[in-house]
């Protein structure tokens, strides 16, 4: 009987229809991208910091991809600072063992050396090559910021030079501890969970939202003092820029009226995304690039996502 039904159902199978599927320009041969989405306004820079660019941001950040999570976040500010301290001992002690062993022996290779004691540190391919050039580590007093791990998880992270693997342009977005910043942050292309874009004050991990992309409201540029300068009490500047593109408020200025600034554009940006029919509407070209984004048709429209 079993053979029987095994056979029948492979007969019912030969009689299904089938329809003939062609991918298309993008190479999707199912959950086709929707063709208006393409049309719209692009989210992100072709090139960062370009204050021509055409696009809604100046620059956007992935989230600080630390490579090392049990070392560098705690909940505790004395605890972090201990784990830390232990892994940048170790690291250091890595580094005067690998000196004097190359004393001896100019040919060892820094893999082949390296203690790989996951217990003590962690390695990375930003950490090794800094190792192998015998380039030491110092704890910075200055570098605990709160972050915010996961949504609604804020945390203390060490943003100590060397010991985060990634931190994409998350310098230009925070500064120093003292300096402020709202970021929108959405899942990377290729992201599989449902589109839930979030909004953070603080550091963003990487996975705080998928591989996070954040987008700010502002972005800082620190000019060091001239070298040459007669005067020896310059300090580094820090100035505050804002994120939104020369290009996208001159078109919503010249759709809304001179109202509109760039911090209603910010929240306008964030209202759309949360948008029920634009999240279901274009679900899969949102899974396979970032967003694009209309200006919608009239000025009613803009303030109600705007305040939203």
């Amino acid at each position: 009987d079993e053979k029987l039904k095994i056979i029948s159902d492979f007969h019912d199978i030969g009689q299904m229809k089938m329809e003939l599927i062609t991918p298309n320009e993008h190479g999707d041969w199912i959950s086709k991208r929707n063709d208006r989405f393409g049309t719209w306004i692009p989210i992100e820079p072709t090139d960062k910091f370009n204050l021509k660019t055409q696009s809604w941001f100046i620059t956007n950040s992935m989230g600080a991809g630390t490579s090392r999570d049990v070392w560098v976040y705690n909940f505790s500010t004395k605890h972090l600072r201990e784990n830390v301290t232990a892994t940048i001992n170790f690291y250091n002690s890595q580094v005067d063992d690998l000196q004097k062993a190359r004393a001896e022996n100019s040919e060892i290779k820094v893999d082949d050396f390296k203690n790989n004691d996951e217990t003590k540190i962690s390695w990375s391919s930003s950490l090794v090559p800094k190792l192998d050039k015998l380039i030491k580590a110092k704890y910075q007093d200055n570098k605990t910021y709160e972050a915010l791990y996961r949504p609604y998880v804020k945390t203390n992270l060490y943003f100590g030079d060397m010991f985060i693997h990634r931190k994409s342009k998350l310098e230009q977005l925070f500064p120093t501890i003292n300096h402020n910043n709202v970021v929108i942050c959405i899942q990377g292309a290729g992201g599989k969970q449902e589109f839930t874009p979030s909004i953070a004050n603080k550091i963003p991990d990487l996975h705080f939202d998928g591989d996070s992309q954040c987008f700010p409201l502002y972005w800082y540029e620190t000019i060091e003092p001239d070298q040459n300068s007669l005067f020896e009490d310059v300090d580094t500047q820090i100035v505050k820029h804002e994120a939104i593109s020369d290009f996208i408020l001159k078109r919503a200025q010249s759709k809304y009226g001179n109202k509109v600034q760039r911090e209603d554009i910010f929240y306008y940006v964030y209202g759309i995304l949360h948008s029920k029919s634009y999240r279901e509407t274009f679900s899969a070209d949102l899974k396979k690039m970032l967003p694009r984004i209309p200006l919608v048709s009239d000025y009613e429209k803009f303030w109600a996502f705007s305040k939203a």
